[in-house]
């Protein structure tokens, strides 16, 4: 049998939810992560599609998807495109993601 590559991502149904979750319990949670769960947070809380997101920010709808999965990491220009649309300050959204980080790394001891 010959396996191929496939540029699909599985999602597991149970993970589909507003909170954030960290994907590997006692695990720290990585940079991309918490980026992703800070930035669905934020679309959240101002009540934004992905593709709404996406449009302001000039990006595909599914390169929000990979960023909220941690699949991606976002450039600075990307970082800031997203931060204006989203009302925030690029300092307090990477505040935002730090604090994330150390709160599972606390977590995880």
């Amino acid at each position: 049998m010959t396996l191929e590559f496939c540029p699909i991502y599985w999602v597991d149904a149970n993970l589909l939810t507003d909170e954030p979750v960290a994907l590997f319990s006692g695990h720290e949670l990585n940079p991309e992560s918490a980026f992703g769960d800070v930035l669905r947070e934020l679309r959240h809380e101002r009540k934004l599609s992905q593709e709404a997101l996406a449009l302001n920010s000039e990006v595909e709808r599914n390169y929000i998807s990979l960023l909220e999965l941690g699949k991606n990491s976002a450039s600075i220009r990307t970082l800031f495109r997203l931060c204006a649309s989203l009302d925030v300050k690029p300092s307090d959204f990477l505040q935002r993601v730090e604090k994330r980080i150390n709160t599972s790394q606390q977590a995880s001891r």
